[in-house]
């Protein structure tokens, strides 16, 4: 599947696919390579999963130190919430056009 034909199945990290969580991971900029992603899906990892990852367990998959460590700081930012799964959005008027709400501003949203 291309990033292009993957969308965003769900706004709970929990509820993505491995596929939903490589294409957040490649948005990310984490100077990942392909070989990366490929172990992750080679893993079966899905977005519940990689929520527990840690740098152990990601070496434990195949990974080098460096992507694990991006990797673990990525899966702990995720679920301390501090990244939005939203990150495919250039703005919040094309999050509010998703859902058929066209506002000007935040403060007039119907």
């Amino acid at each position: 599947m291309s990033s292009v034909e993957v969308e965003y199945e769900s706004y709970l990290v929990e509820n993505w696919t491995t596929d939903t969580l490589i294409l957040h991971l490649k948005e990310q900029n984490l100077k990942l390579e392909e070989k990366h992603f490929e172990i992750l899906r080679n893993e079966e990892i899905t977005g519940l999963d990689f929520l527990d990852m840690t740098e152990e367990k990601l070496e434990s998959c195949g990974l080098k130190i460096g992507p694990s460590m991006r990797l673990a700081k990525e899966a702990k930012a995720l679920k301390d919430n501090t990244k939005r799964p939203f990150s495919s959005y250039l703005s919040l008027k094309e999050v509010l056009e998703k859902y058929g709400l066209k506002s000007d501003s935040i403060t007039s949203i119907p």
